[in-house]
């Protein structure tokens, strides 16, 4: 039974990286939704309030997505070894370009 501790762990984390992956997008899209349109000529005031915290709650979402990603201690699930490097090398060159 040596290893499934660490198989366990293992499979925990990849559950939680799959689940920042699959809540990330879908908030990315809400925000993006709620900022085209509040473009809108006609929109009232009041509306627009609500759709800029519906940005801000997305944005929050994407936040703790992205906690999950990069912040989980533990091993990585194997063969992913180096993805969470990775995934922080892309980070940072699309936060400076």
């Amino acid at each position: 039974m040596s290893g499934q501790p660490e198989r366990v762990v293992c499979d925990e984390v990849g559950v939680l990286q799959r689940l920042g992956h699959d809540l990330r997008q879908p908030a990315a899209a809400i925000a993006m939704l709620a900022a085209v349109a509040e473009l809108h000529p006609d929109l009232p005031a009041e509306v627009g309030v609500r759709l800029d915290q519906i940005r801000t709650e997305a944005r929050r979402i994407s936040d703790v997505c992205g906690y999950l990603l990069s912040e989980m201690d533990g091993p990585e699930p194997p063969g992913r070894r180096g993805a969470r490097d990775r995934r922080r090398h892309r980070r940072r060159h699309r936060t400076s370009a």
